[in-house]
């Protein structure tokens, strides 16, 4: 973990005082303006500071700030299966853009084959007459 941000939304207590005291970054609003703000505030401090992940966790300790490292790891597995599932799929479209094209031009050049190799020499007949005798 590279920084701990904490945010004081306004809180008597004072968890954001020995916070700030044990190295954490702290993002204070003077009012409690409810969990939305705190969120945005931080997504806006991410953003500003660099991050390129986050694990947001409530101070009312439901989860074990121990188990963030897991997360972490996981959190990159997950991201390096994503790129590389892009990636294939880049892969296939190019291929499969190859092979339709691939597909026109063998469609056009067998339509040329068929016209002027394959033509059928079908003689009219013109004769008139009716007959049921072939």
């Amino acid at each position: 973990m590279d920084l701990v941000v904490i945010m004081d939304d306004g809180g008597s207590d004072a968890i954001s005082e020995r916070a700030e005291a044990a190295g954490a970054y702290v993002v204070r609003h003077q009012w409690n303006g409810g969990f939305g703000a705190a969120l945005q505030t931080i997504f806006e401090t991410a953003r500003d500071l660099g991050a390129d992940r986050m694990v947001i966790i409530d101070s009312d300790g439901q989860h074990d700030p121990d188990e963030i490292p897991k997360l972490l790891q996981d959190m990159e597995v997950r991201r390096q299966l994503s790129i590389n599932l892009t990636l294939l799929m880049i892969l296939l479209t190019l291929v499969g853009s190859f092979m339709a094209f691939t597909g026109i031009i063998l469609h056009v050049i067998s339509r040329l084959i068929d016209r002027s190799l394959m033509r059928p020499r079908v003689e009219p007949f013109h004769s008139g007459k009716l007959t049921s005798e072939y």
